[in-house]
C-alpha cells in the first residue's frame, strides 16, 4: 500500500497527493490501501486485515476514527480482500475465505450500520475479481471458481451453489494460482469478460467471455505477443459516442474491446488470429459413409482453413487451406473487375468476393464505403472420412471471418459444390 493520491478530473493536471485533514483531533486521511470503494458518498477503504473504514459524507479526504470504522470478523485467520455496492443500502465486504454484508450504509451518522454473514465457505480471489451482473454479483471466488450472490425470495443474500464456470474446468485448470490475485472481472452488454493468467503467465494474458444471453461461454481471447497485454481491471466509460468496455493493463495503457479487426496499441498492429470447433456431427442412421456439410461465413481480407475430423485416432483431412480472396474479384460468372480507386462509384455492388478497403488504394469515396463490410456466402464441406461422427475445425489469421452457422445436409437430388452467396 503506498500513500494515497487522486486526480481532479481535468486532463491538463495529473495525480497529485491527498492533503492532510485539518479537522482536528478524532479525525485522520485515507489510510494506505490497495482497495476502496466509493459509495453512498462515502470512500470505504480497507484498512488493515479485519477493518474497512468510511470517509464523512462527500468528503474522502476525512475519516474519523471514532465512528466510521468497522470490524469485520476479527479473531479469525481470514482477512479483508475488497468491497462492493450491492442493491441500494449495503455493502459487500468480501474476505478471503468468506463474505459479509454491511446494512444501512446510506445512514448520516452511520450508528444503525449492521454486518451480516452471507457465507464462511467461500472468500475472494482478488480485488478486481468481482463486478456487478444486474441485482447481482459474479465474483472468482477463492476456490477457483465463478459464482454468484443475489437476492432470495425472502430479500435476502445467498451465495449461488453452482458456479457458472463449471463449463470451463478445464480452462481454469491452467490458471497459475501463484498470480490468481490478479484475477479480473467486467460485465457489459450482456457478457462478463474474466482476465486470468494461464499456464506460466505472471499476468492476466487471457481474457474468458460468458453471455448471458445464451447462459454460455464463448471465446478464449489471448493476444499476441507485440502487444504485451498485462490486463488488470475492466472499466466501462464512454467512447465515440457509445458506453463500452475498456481494458486497463498493468502499464498504464488503455484498449476499448470490440473495435475493429485487428488489436493495436500506439504504431503496434497485430492481426487476429481465430479458432472455432464444432461439435461432433451424427450420420443419417449412425451412417459412416463420407458426407456434404457447410459453413455460412460473413468475411472481410480473411485468410481461413478449414478441417475435418473423424472418430479414428488422428484421422483428419485439411478441405480448405489459407483461403483469400481478391478485392476486385467477382463471384458473378464473367463479371467486371471491380475498379480499386471506386471511380464507378460501384464500392457495395453485389457478388464482390472482399469489401475490404485501405488508404492506400485512393479509394474516392463517391456515394461511399464502409472498409469493414463483409461478404456473406456459404462454404460445401464435401469430406469422404469414414466414422459415425465427424466435426469440423475452422481457422483465421487476418480480417474478418464471422462464422455464422455450421450444419451437415441431409437431403435428395443434386447437391452442388459451388459456393452460395447472399
Amino acid at each position: 500500500s503506498q500513500y494515497p493520491i487522486y486526480w481532479n478530473g481535468k486532463w491538463g493536471q495529473t495525480f497529485i497527493a491527498v492533503p492532510a485533514s485539518t479537522l482536528g483531533a478524532g479525525y485522520e486521511n485515507i489510510p494506505y490501501s490497495n482497495s476502496a470503494t466509493y459509495y453512498q458518498n462515502r470512500l470505504w477503504v480497507i484498512d488493515g486485515k479485519d477493518t474497512i473504514s468510511a470517509s464523512q459524507l462527500l468528503d474522502f479526504e476525512n475519516f474519523n476514527v471514532l465512528t466510521s470504522v468497522f470490524n469485520i470478523n476479527v479473531g479469525t485467520s481470514d482477512y479483508v480482500v475488497c468491497s462492493y455496492p450491492f442493491g441500494n443500502n449495503s455493502l459487500v465486504v468480501f474476505e478471503n475465505r468468506s463474505i459479509y454484508l454491511l446494512q444501512n450504509v446510506n445512514s448520516t451518522a452511520l450508528s444503525s450500520v449492521t454486518s451480516t454473514e452471507i457465507t464462511r465457505q467461500l472468500g475472494i480471489i482478488g480485488i478486481n475479481a468481482v463486478t456487478a451482473v444486474g441485482p447481482d454479483i459474479v465474483y472468482f471466488s477463492s476456490d477457483r471458481n465463478i459464482t454468484t450472490i443475489r437476492l432470495n425470495i425472502q430479500n435476502a443474500t445467498q451465495a449461488i451453489t453452482i458456479p457458472i464456470s463449471r463449463d470451463i474446468n478445464p480452462i481454469v485448470s491452467r490458471v497459475n494460482w501463484t498470480y490468481g490475485y490478479k484475477i479480473s472481472l467486467g460485465y457489459w452488454n450482456n457478457l462478463l469478460f474474466v482476465a486470468l493468467p494461464l499456464d506460466n503467465a505472471t499476468v492476466c494474458n487471457t481474457i474468458l467471455v460468458y453471455n448471458f444471453i445464451t447462459n454460455k461461454w464463448f471465446g478464449e481471447w489471448t493476444f499476441a505477443s507485440s502487444i504485451n497485454m498485462a490486463v488488470q481491471s475492466f472499466v466501462t466509460a464512454n467512447y465515440l459516442g457509445r458506453i463500452r468496455m475498456h481494458v486497463v493493463t498493468e502499464d498504464g495503457r488503455i484498449f476499448v474491446t470490440n473495435e475493429g479487426p485487428q488489436d493495436i496499441s500506439g504504431t503496434t498492429v497485430a492481426e487476429i488470429s481465430t479458432s472455432l470447433t464444432t461439435r461432433a456431427f451424427v450420420g443419417d442412421n449412425n451412417s459412416k459413409i463420407g458426407r456434404r456439410m457447410f459453413v455460412d461465413l460473413s468475411t472481410n481480407r480473411p485468410n481461413f482453413s478449414i478441417e475435418a475430423f473423424a472418430e479414428p485416432a488422428a484421422d483428419s483431412t485439411e478441405i480448405i487451406t489459407d483461403q483469400t480472396y481478391l478485392r476486385s474479384q467477382s463471384w458473378k460468372f464473367n463479371d467486371s473487375t471491380y475498379d480499386m480507386t471506386n471511380a464507378n462509384d460501384d464500392y457495395n455492388r453485389a457478388w464482390r468476393k472482399d469489401y475490404a478497403g485501405y488508404p492506400t488504394d485512393s479509394i474516392k469515396p463517391e456515394s461511399g464505403f464502409l472498409p469493414e463490410m463483409t461478404q456473406n456466402y456459404r462454404m460445401p464441406v464435401i469430406q469422404r472420412l469414414k466414422g459415425r461422427l465427424c466435426w469440423l475445425k475452422v481457422t483465421n489469421t487476418q480480417g474478418t471471418c464471422t462464422i455464422n452457422s455450421i450444419g451437415q445436409e441431409s437431403r435428395s437430388g443434386d447437391r452442388s459444390s459451388l459456393v452460395q452467396v447472399g
